[in-house]
Protein backbone atom coordinates (compact mmCIF):
# COMPACT_ATOMS: atom_id res chain seq x y z
CA UNK A 1 0.00 0.00 0.00
CA UNK A 2 3.00 2.40 1.38
CA UNK A 3 4.77 1.30 -2.55
CA UNK A 4 1.26 2.06 -4.13
CA UNK A 5 0.85 5.95 -2.39
CA UNK A 6 4.65 6.51 -3.25
CA UNK A 7 4.03 5.51 -6.73
CA UNK A 8 1.17 7.43 -7.36
CA UNK A 9 3.05 11.05 -5.41
CA UNK A 10 5.54 10.17 -7.82
CA UNK A 11 3.14 10.51 -11.15
CA UNK A 12 1.35 13.15 -10.24
CA UNK A 13 4.69 15.54 -9.42
CA UNK A 14 5.66 14.77 -12.70
CA UNK A 15 6.23 18.49 -14.87
CA UNK A 16 3.12 18.71 -17.50
CA UNK A 17 3.79 19.51 -21.29
CA UNK A 18 1.15 20.20 -23.29
CA UNK A 19 -1.62 17.30 -23.66
CA UNK A 20 -0.74 15.60 -26.99
CA UNK A 21 -3.41 14.45 -29.12
CA UNK A 22 -1.74 11.60 -30.69
CA UNK A 23 -0.31 8.41 -29.96
CA UNK A 24 3.16 7.67 -31.16
CA UNK A 25 5.97 5.66 -30.24
CA UNK A 26 9.69 7.30 -31.03
CA UNK A 27 7.97 9.32 -34.03
CA UNK A 28 5.16 6.73 -35.44
CA UNK A 29 1.58 7.17 -34.36
CA UNK A 30 -0.97 4.68 -33.88
CA UNK A 31 -2.91 3.81 -37.19
CA UNK A 32 0.68 4.18 -39.12
CA UNK A 33 2.10 1.81 -41.78
CA UNK A 34 4.31 -0.77 -41.13
CA UNK A 35 6.39 1.00 -43.91
CA UNK A 36 6.14 4.22 -41.75
CA UNK A 37 7.55 1.90 -38.61
CA UNK A 38 10.81 0.62 -40.76
CA UNK A 39 11.83 4.03 -41.88
CA UNK A 40 11.61 5.04 -37.87
CA UNK A 41 12.36 2.14 -36.54
CA UNK A 42 14.14 -0.36 -38.29
CA UNK A 43 16.21 -1.83 -35.49
CA UNK A 44 13.11 -3.66 -34.52
CA UNK A 45 12.31 -5.96 -36.98
CA UNK A 46 9.01 -6.86 -38.82
CA UNK A 47 7.82 -10.04 -39.51
CA UNK A 48 4.65 -12.94 -39.73
CA UNK A 49 3.07 -13.09 -36.66
CA UNK A 50 4.35 -16.09 -34.27
CA UNK A 51 1.47 -18.22 -34.98
CA UNK A 52 0.39 -18.07 -30.90
CA UNK A 53 -0.11 -14.33 -31.24
CA UNK A 54 -2.37 -14.46 -34.72
CA UNK A 55 -5.02 -13.02 -33.19
CA UNK A 56 -3.86 -10.03 -31.82
CA UNK A 57 -2.14 -9.18 -35.31
CA UNK A 58 -1.18 -9.83 -39.01
CA UNK A 59 2.04 -8.53 -38.65
CA UNK A 60 4.77 -7.75 -35.77
CA UNK A 61 7.15 -5.82 -35.11
CA UNK A 62 9.53 -7.51 -32.22
CA UNK A 63 12.69 -7.04 -30.23
CA UNK A 64 13.85 -9.18 -26.96
CA UNK A 65 17.31 -9.24 -26.58
CA UNK A 66 19.08 -11.63 -24.39
CA UNK A 67 21.08 -9.32 -22.65
CA UNK A 68 23.62 -10.81 -19.40
CA UNK A 69 24.49 -9.15 -16.30
CA UNK A 70 26.84 -6.28 -17.18
CA UNK A 71 26.12 -6.44 -20.67
CA UNK A 72 24.63 -2.86 -22.09
CA UNK A 73 20.95 -3.70 -23.60
CA UNK A 74 20.69 -2.76 -26.97
CA UNK A 75 19.43 1.00 -27.96
CA UNK A 76 16.60 -0.15 -29.65
CA UNK A 77 14.88 -1.96 -26.36
CA UNK A 78 15.48 0.85 -24.46
CA UNK A 79 12.13 3.08 -23.23
CA UNK A 80 11.79 5.77 -20.51
CA UNK A 81 14.98 5.17 -19.29
CA UNK A 82 15.07 1.77 -18.84
CA UNK A 83 16.11 -1.39 -21.04
CA UNK A 84 12.96 -3.26 -22.11
CA UNK A 85 12.57 -6.56 -21.80
CA UNK A 86 10.67 -6.71 -25.12
CA UNK A 87 8.81 -4.58 -27.33
CA UNK A 88 6.32 -5.82 -30.03
CA UNK A 89 4.28 -3.61 -32.23
CA UNK A 90 1.20 -5.17 -33.71
CA UNK A 91 -0.47 -4.43 -36.99
CA UNK A 92 -3.76 -5.29 -38.53
CA UNK A 93 -4.30 -4.85 -42.12
CA UNK A 94 -0.76 -2.90 -42.14
CA UNK A 95 -2.24 -0.70 -39.83
CA UNK A 96 -0.11 0.15 -35.92
CA UNK A 97 -2.69 -0.97 -33.87
CA UNK A 98 -0.80 -2.01 -30.64
CA UNK A 99 2.43 -1.47 -29.27
CA UNK A 100 3.39 -3.46 -25.91
CA UNK A 101 6.53 -2.86 -23.83
CA UNK A 102 7.04 -5.52 -20.99
CA UNK A 103 9.14 -4.20 -18.10
CA UNK A 104 10.58 -5.75 -14.74
CA UNK A 105 7.73 -4.46 -11.94
CA UNK A 106 10.54 -2.29 -10.48
CA UNK A 107 11.30 -0.03 -13.20
CA UNK A 108 7.83 0.79 -13.67
CA UNK A 109 7.98 3.85 -11.57
CA UNK A 110 10.74 5.45 -13.62
CA UNK A 111 9.07 4.57 -16.73
CA UNK A 112 5.72 5.86 -15.85
CA UNK A 113 7.58 9.40 -14.74
CA UNK A 114 9.15 9.46 -18.77
CA UNK A 115 5.50 9.12 -19.68
CA UNK A 116 3.80 11.63 -17.66
CA UNK A 117 6.67 13.57 -18.94
CA UNK A 118 5.69 13.48 -22.95
CA UNK A 119 2.05 12.64 -22.49
CA UNK A 120 1.07 14.62 -18.98
CA UNK A 121 -0.50 13.27 -16.17
CA UNK A 122 -2.96 10.29 -16.26
CA UNK A 123 -6.14 10.15 -16.56
CA UNK A 124 -6.69 7.28 -13.60
CA UNK A 125 -4.72 5.07 -11.75
CA UNK A 126 -6.00 2.20 -10.09
CA UNK A 127 -4.91 0.44 -6.87
CA UNK A 128 -6.26 -3.57 -7.74
CA UNK A 129 -4.65 -6.04 -5.24
CA UNK A 130 -2.45 -8.76 -7.53
CA UNK A 131 -2.59 -12.37 -6.44
CA UNK A 132 -0.09 -14.75 -7.68
CA UNK A 133 -1.15 -18.81 -8.14
CA UNK A 134 1.24 -19.39 -4.94
CA UNK A 135 -1.28 -16.79 -2.99
CA UNK A 136 1.38 -14.00 -2.49
CA UNK A 137 -1.06 -10.78 -2.23
CA UNK A 138 0.77 -7.74 -3.39
CA UNK A 139 -1.38 -3.98 -4.65
CA UNK A 140 -0.61 -3.01 -8.24
CA UNK A 141 -0.86 0.21 -9.65
CA UNK A 142 -2.15 0.71 -12.66
CA UNK A 143 -1.76 4.32 -15.02
CA UNK A 144 -4.14 5.10 -17.45
CA UNK A 145 -3.74 8.01 -20.09
CA UNK A 146 -6.57 8.44 -22.68
CA UNK A 147 -5.33 10.78 -25.43
CA UNK A 148 -7.40 11.31 -28.73
CA UNK A 149 -8.86 8.07 -29.70
CA UNK A 150 -6.30 5.38 -27.63
CA UNK A 151 -4.97 5.08 -24.53
CA UNK A 152 -1.41 4.18 -23.14
CA UNK A 153 -2.02 1.96 -19.75
CA UNK A 154 1.17 1.40 -17.62
CA UNK A 155 0.58 -1.71 -15.23
CA UNK A 156 3.25 -2.88 -12.34
CA UNK A 157 1.98 -6.38 -12.43
CA UNK A 158 0.67 -7.51 -16.54
CA UNK A 159 0.37 -11.35 -16.20
CA UNK A 160 2.84 -12.01 -13.53
CA UNK A 161 4.42 -11.17 -10.17
CA UNK A 162 7.72 -10.78 -12.25
CA UNK A 163 6.18 -8.53 -15.29
CA UNK A 164 5.25 -5.19 -16.04
CA UNK A 165 3.72 -3.80 -19.08
CA UNK A 166 2.85 -0.71 -21.16
CA UNK A 167 0.17 -0.51 -23.59
CA UNK A 168 -0.37 1.70 -26.35
CA UNK A 169 -3.68 1.25 -27.91
CA UNK A 170 -6.34 2.93 -30.32
CA UNK A 171 -10.27 2.28 -30.84
CA UNK A 172 -9.95 1.08 -33.79
CA UNK A 173 -7.06 -1.49 -32.84
CA UNK A 174 -9.11 -2.69 -30.38
CA UNK A 175 -12.44 -3.06 -32.23
CA UNK A 176 -10.51 -5.33 -34.89
CA UNK A 177 -8.99 -7.55 -31.79
CA UNK A 178 -13.04 -7.77 -30.60
CA UNK A 179 -13.99 -8.96 -33.27
CA UNK A 180 -10.99 -11.41 -34.12
CA UNK A 181 -11.73 -12.79 -30.71
CA UNK A 182 -15.89 -12.92 -31.26
CA UNK A 183 -15.30 -14.77 -35.09
CA UNK A 184 -12.93 -16.99 -32.57
CA UNK A 185 -15.47 -17.80 -30.26
CA UNK A 186 -18.11 -18.22 -33.09
CA UNK A 187 -16.18 -21.13 -34.73
CA UNK A 188 -15.25 -22.91 -31.45
CA UNK A 189 -19.18 -22.94 -30.58
CA UNK A 190 -19.26 -25.70 -33.68
CA UNK A 191 -16.53 -28.53 -31.70
CA UNK A 192 -19.11 -28.26 -28.30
Amino acid sequence: MKRSLIFAALVFAGSVTAQPTVIEFRGVPLGASEATWKEKIPDIRCQETRPQFKLLADRECYISPTVKPGDIAPEAVHFGGIAARSIQADFYDDRLAKITIKLTPGDVSTVVLALTEKFGKPTSIESPTFKTRGGLIETNTITTRKIGTGQIVASRFADAINSASVQYTDAAGLAEFTRRQESIAKAGVKSL
